[in-house]
């Protein structure tokens, strides 16, 4: 089982619900990332809705993985999305939350919690596939800061 947790307090020209917003309206510009021979990308509907699918590629060389999420719940300051089977994680739950921590800042998490589907997965995942999860999270918080920095 994995349980993970990427929190961040970031000075922030926008308040929660318009961080989430900007999130909901295009997570691929937060989620989309590279690292070395590793390249993540999104693909959501143009309208984030519960039930609706994004798929993933991730791109490792010469080979490309796919699986997805499905938007299981949404507010005005979350979204959390569950794993398809074929994800690394499945079954998971993967949450995106954001609440103002005081006039000029933000609180935003992302929260992982989930399971391996097999002994194959697990071993990905702690070869490497944890480390490459942090840097992906963190990357998306660093996109979060600078939405923050921005403004919108």
């Amino acid at each position: 089982d994995v349980e993970t947790h990427y929190p961040k307090t970031i000075a922030c020209q926008a308040n929660a619900t318009d961080v989430m917003s900007a999130v909901h309206e295009n997570f691929a510009r937060f989620g989309d990332h590279s690292l070395g021979p590793l390249n993540v990308t999104f693909s959501p509907p143009p309208v984030l809705k519960i039930g609706a699918t994004i798929p993933i590629a991730v791109v490792t060389g010469p080979i490309t993985t796919s699986m997805s999420v499905t938007v299981y719940a949404m507010t005005s300051q979350s979204v959390t999305f569950v794993t398809s089977p074929g994800h690394l994680l499945y079954p998971a739950a993967i949450t995106f939350s954001a609440e103002n921590a005081s006039s000029s800042s933000v609180s935003f998490h992302i929260d992982v919690a989930g399971s391996f589907p097999s002994a194959i997965n697990q071993a990905k995942f702690y070869g490497g596939g944890s480390g490459f999860e942090d840097a992906q999270w963190n990357h998306f918080l660093t996109k979060i800061g600078g939405l923050c920095k921005a403004g919108s």
